[in-house]
């Protein structure tokens, strides 16, 4: 169960309600904060411009004026995050519909660097695209699509690189950057 804020006194909403429509939040301005699908965001009655800008944070936060059209704040960068993967996703459905029933030669196509990937790497690859642009699309959240899509060009540009491309086995990627010898 979740409690909100209703004229000063608690009231008890399912999940299922909060998710349903915006929360609603009384203060010096009216604040809505939008739960994106599938995620409980965290809310807090602000009362100064700070606390609404930490709201961003959760998510996006529909800001209701007397006065004029609501306002939506959220952060830069999950702004950009979503234009590029609309973007990245209309790209690839463009180039599947050239190629009916093949997306494979649509992502061979659109990404030339495709041709350094092996035959199972490949197959995975058109796999993990096929089952992420439509979800995506769908759910319109792009982040996991983008980063899959950055993986694989990633891959790629290794191969490009020298590594070769038989090692066997899968790399262990250390985020943590080792000091290396002149």
């Amino acid at each position: 169960m979740l409690s909100e804020l209703n004229n000063g006194s608690m009231k008890t909403a399912t999940l299922t309600d909060f998710l349903r429509t915006p929360t609603k939040v009384e203060g010096r301005m009216n604040l809505f904060i939008m739960p994106k699908p599938r995620k409980v965001l965290r809310r807090v009655a602000p009362s100064t411009p700070k606390e609404v800008i930490a709201q961003v944070e959760t998510g996006a936060v529909r800001i209701s004026r007397r006065d004029g059209e609501d306002l939506v704040l959220l952060r830069a960068g999950d702004l950009d995050t979503e234009h590029k993967g609309i973007a990245l996703a209309s790209q690839i459905m463009r180039a599947s519909m050239r190629h009916p029933g093949n997306f494979g030669a649509a992502l061979c196509e659109l990404f030339p660097w495709t041709a350094l990937l092996s035959a199972s790497e490949l197959a995975s690859y058109i796999a993990d695209m096929n089952r992420l642009v439509w979800s995506a699309t769908e759910l319109g959240e792009y982040a996991l699509l983008r980063a899959k899509q950055r993986s694989w060009e990633g891959t790629a540009e290794i191969y490009a690189a020298g590594l070769p491309t038989d090692v066997g086995q899968e790399l262990d990627w250390t985020h943590n950057p080792v000091p290396t010898k002149p």
